[in-house]
């Protein structure tokens, strides 16, 4: 155990003394580290002394103050500001940073967590970024991974431990040897397949040893994170496997998933047409990687190897080096060291059973994943402008036809909501209508349950039941009742008590958080539906709790079932009653099929706040002689000959009204 200057705890507060021009009131060692001794020094303000153990000459030591060097010059404030850096001495001073560690990992964390790595992705690309190393133990390929698993196997087979040799011959090499044949053909150098390294212009800067273990929650709530002595350049996938595997935290599914899902979005670029262009016959493109090997292909590939890695890290006190390391750092003091190696054995055992699962759960969110982008594709690549208002009418002449068999209903209510409903099925809300109850999806409320005649129309359309049981609206024994009720596949829950459906709303985005799921919540309410306090308590609540992922539609079409909503309660300044609630407000006509794909494109408005869309709706739009028509607000018993007014007024109006 040394340092690179052999010094006296008192020669090294001399030193820190001088090195800051202070004078020290008082010191005190932190116990976390595994690395380093930590010290909290007092003088003017609180500052943090890290001393680092020889390792690597130094590398530890330039690696993180280079790395919060750049960070804090970058603008970066989730990290402590790097003060002083003596090479001599093998110390660093930072910024302390008053917070506790993180016990319970919320949604909110995470999201802090995603934030500082997309951003780290956006700052790869700034000046200077360049002259920052390769993160410690960075891999570009599979090759690479591969390398590492076969050093460090390499390094612990020459340590005198029965029971570590039992473990690695009889339980670790069958695992890694499986993974090895598995992915055979993309290790194979001279193969057209080969894996090959990720160009310097795909790369990202990686914490490394990233995760809340290393970070502490501020009393406002920010999070802060710690220890880069593992900085600089890697491939995102691997960054991504490390963060998942990593058994320093304990993560629950879901958790999980949100941070993948937010992950792909911001690193999963597919190969661009140009790629494909020059890659020829062989499959490969112009950097030398597969076409099909993306980000999400390579997380996938190199997701179980990253865990073997992980298991041999926990192994590192094997090694005497490791091993004086951690008695540096005051690692377990109390412990000897059979029982330190035991238990790391034990531990890295129970990783390399959980990595077979892990790999299986990843692998099936992918599948889940697939088919949610596929459905939005669907609506976004062959459902176009024209589609979609091809859609609009079919639904309008959908809401006639069940109107002609049930004899009665909510018409106009129905029409205004036309367009949005169109766009939300389409290409906007997550689903299986196949599996209503998908643990995945996106929910959808009615609150403005008259309007139900639009909901069925579009639900039968998209296969949630089938199109015949339209016929049996209000009939005896048919589930398509008046109002939604939730025995209705694809109705969440029974509405039409106005001012209910955003207080449930709020409490299915209540739970998301709670069980640390991603899915949205969309609800529809109606203008005069805004009338009701419930929903401005349901408003207050929203935004106290953030709810960014609660989107409100407003059915703003100006008219309720006794004359004009400005007549009957004026709502105006109705965006600035909505912003007062701390919501971020977005205005759209919500005939426009165009303008309403651009609006929940955008989704959400603002971090933290709940979304709401004033939409301008026509009441029966589509319709001309019933459109702001008050007796026709609710219709029972109707004639042959109005029914035949209705089909006649729709299949006359012009088309481009709704563009």
């Amino acid at each position: 155990m040394t340092m690179k200057a052999e010094v006296s705890y008192p020669t090294l507060i001399s030193k820190i003394s001088v090195m800051l021009g202070q004078e020290i009131l008082s010191t005190e060692e932190i116990s976390g580290g595994l690395n380093s001794k930590i010290f909290r020094i007092n003088a003017d303000k609180s500052y943090v002394a890290k001393l680092y153990f020889n390792r690597n000459e130094g590398r530890s030591l330039q690696a993180e103050f280079s790395a919060l060097r750049f960070l804090w010059d970058c603008g970066v404030r989730c990290v402590p500001e790097p003060i002083y850096l003596d090479e001599e001495f093998n110390l660093a001073i930072y910024e302390f940073i008053e917070g506790e560690k993180i016990k319970e990992i919320t949604i909110s964390d995470m999201q802090a967590a995603i934030n500082f790595l997309s951003n780290l992705q956006i700052i790869s690309k700034k000046e200077g970024s360049l002259s920052l190393l390769p993160a410690s133990s960075a891999c570009f390929s599979l090759q690479d991974v591969v390398n590492i698993i076969n050093r460090r196997l390499d390094k612990l087979t020459k340590v005198k431990s029965p029971n570590l040799q039992a473990f690695l011959i009889n339980e670790f090499k069958p695992t890694y040897d499986s993974l090895l044949s598995k992915y055979s053909t993309l290790l194979n150098p001279g193969g057209s397949s080969s894996f090959q390294p990720l160009p310097q212009h795909e790369r990202t800067l990686s914490p490394s040893d990233f995760g809340f273990h290393n970070a502490l929650r501020k009393k406002d709530g920010t999070v802060v994170f710690l220890d880069f002595e593992y900085f600089g350049w890697d491939d995102p996938a691997k960054m991504v496997a490390d963060f998942l595997h990593h058994p320093g935290m304990r993560l629950d599914d879901n958790l999980k998933l949100l941070f993948v899902n937010r992950m792909l979005s911001v690193f999963n670029k597919s190969t661009n047409i140009a790629d494909n262009n020059v890659a020829g016959n062989n499959g490969i493109n112009k950097h030398g990687l597969p076409l099909d090997i993306d980000f999400t292909k390579r997380l996938e590939i190199i997701f179980p190897f990253i865990g073997l890695i992980w298991c041999l890290i926990i192994l590192n006190e094997f090694n005497s080096e490791d091993f004086n390391r951690r008695m540096f750092a005051n690692y377990s003091p109390l412990e000897d060291q059979e029982s330190i190696l035991n238990k790391q054995l034990k531990k890295s055992r129970d990783l390399l059973l959980m990595i077979p699962e892990r790999t299986t759960k990843l692998t099936s969110f992918f599948e889940n994943l697939a088919f949610r982008e596929s459905s939005k594709s669907f609506g976004n690549s062959t459902e176009n402008k024209k589609d979609l208002f091809y859609e609009a009418k079919k639904l309008r002449h959908s809401i006639i036809k069940t109107v002609e068999h049930g004899g009665r209903g909510h018409i106009p209510s129905a029409l205004s909501l036309v367009e949005i409903l169109v766009v939300l099925y389409h290409e906007v809300l997550q689903y299986k209508s196949n599996d209503p109850r998908w643990k995945f999806r996106d929910r959808f409320i009615l609150s403005k349950g008259h309007g139900c005649l639009a909901l069925y129309g579009i639900l039968a359309d998209r296969g949630f039941f089938p199109k015949d049981e339209l016929l049996g609206f209000c009939k005896y024994n048919s589930r398509l009742g008046g109002h939604p009720e939730d025995k209705v596949p694809g109705v969440e829950v029974s509405t039409g008590s106005l001012g209910h459906g955003l207080s449930i709303g709020v409490g299915f985005c209540l739970n998301a958080l709670y069980e640390k799921e991603e899915h949205r919540t969309f609800v529809v309410i109606g203008d005069g539906e805004s009338n009701e306090g419930s929903i401005w308590e349901a408003a207050m609540c929203a935004s106290k709790h953030k709810l960014d992922n609660l989107v409100v539609m407003v059915d703003y079409n100006k008219h309720q079932s006794s004359g004009p909503t400005s007549e009957i309660l004026e709502l105006e300044p109705f965006a600035d009653k909505w912003r007062s609630f701390g919501f971020a407000v977005m205005e759209v006509d919500g005939h426009n099929i165009k303008d309403l794909q651009n609006v929940f494109s955008s989704l959400p408005f603002e971090s933290g706040k709940p979304n709401v869309i004033i939409c301008h709706t026509i009441k029966g739009k589509g319709i001309p002689f019933i459109e702001n028509n008050l007796t026709w607000h609710h219709k029972s018993k109707l004639k042959p000959e109005e029914i035949k007014s209705l089909y006649g007024a729709l299949e006359s109006t012009d088309s481009e009204v709704f563009k």
